[in-house]
């Protein structure tokens, strides 16, 4: 995800306090924009999300194992999952000496298509720039919904995340069946942050290919997409078999075929979120997720 409050955004039944209890040292990563809209400056604005693999995941990873002395595990969640992708599949990434074993919750590596208009649309304006920069600006996309998320403070707040919910349910198909429902309001709080509108195309790209692809802003040229079996680094996937968003099993038989996968879990009943905020995750999830830590972080 873009903002690392997601983690945490769950009360005590969080993952990072959960791995924190555990006896883990976690680190909570964010990338860029997100403290400069906490501290009211502008954030940065152009950048794809092959960007946010190739200097944010490469300066996280680095930043805490040169902290920790050791290779880390890094656990990453949907665009927190493409991100370390993107730059652990590159040929010349140094990345990968920094990471013990990956673990991608809802891995974003490959996407199932999407009927709803708005994702279609997106994949279609992804391929022509001229009415990208004409609908969306080249900055930061759709800022109305900073500025929203600013005006809505104590109650107001309820509304927000109300309207977060509803966005996200329609646009994604996300449920909340799984979910403590008292939460959803810190939930879809913690889930709208300024983004860039090359960030949102790249996204299109991926998903008019169904995988993610490096970012191609000559609308002439072909989509490339990169190889996720290049990945080196252990990867430990779990996912839902109801995901409507991402298509786990084509990228285990990516990873399985590259001999990088150290893991996969695909859970019967989970959605998108599930794997971060289903008051089961802690006994479905993350303690498989713990114990794996544990055996590569001693390795």
């Amino acid at each position: 995800m873009h903002w690392g409050g997601v983690f945490f955004c769950n009360g005590k039944s969080s993952l990072a306090l959960y791995l924190a209890r555990c006896g883990f040292d976690v680190w909570i990563g964010n990338n860029r924009g997100i403290l400069e809209t906490i501290r009211g400056r502008k954030a940065p604005v152009n950048y794809t999300v092959e960007d946010l693999g190739k200097y944010d995941f490469a300066a996280l990873t680095a930043y805490v194992a040169g902290k920790a002395e050791a290779p880390v595990v890094y656990i990453g969640h949907s665009q927190g999952t493409a991100q370390a992708f993107f730059e652990l599949s590159r040929a010349k990434s140094g990345a990968g000496k920094n990471v013990a074993l990956f673990i991608a919750l809802a891995p974003a590596a490959h996407f199932t298509p999407q009927p709803h208009p708005v994702l279609r649309g997106l994949a279609a304006i992804s391929r022509n720039h001229k009415a990208a920069r004409y609908w969306l600006g080249t900055r930061e996309f759709m800022p109305v919904f900073r500025y929203i998320k600013a005006a809505m403070v104590g109650r107001a707040s309820a509304m927000f995340a109300h309207l977060g919910y509803a966005v996200y349910s329609d646009v994604f198909g996300w449920k909340d069946d799984n979910w403590d429902r008292d939460r959803s309001r810190v939930f879809f709080e913690s889930t709208v942050w300024p983004c860039a509108v090359r960030q949102m195309l790249h996204w299109g790209q991926c998903m008019q290919a169904g995988v993610l692809v490096h970012y191609e802003p000559d609308d002439s040229q072909p989509l490339r997409p990169i190889d996720v079996s290049a990945v080196r680094v252990p990867v430990a996937l779990f996912y839902g078999a109801h995901d409507l968003l991402i298509d786990g099993d084509t990228t285990r038989n990516e990873l399985d075929r590259g001999c990088s996968l150290a893991y996969a879990e695909r859970i019967p009943h989970y959605e998108h979120m599930d794997v971060l905020w289903s008051p089961d995750a802690e006994f479905r999830v993350w303690r498989k997720v713990a114990e794996l830590a544990h055996a590569y972080s001693r390795s």
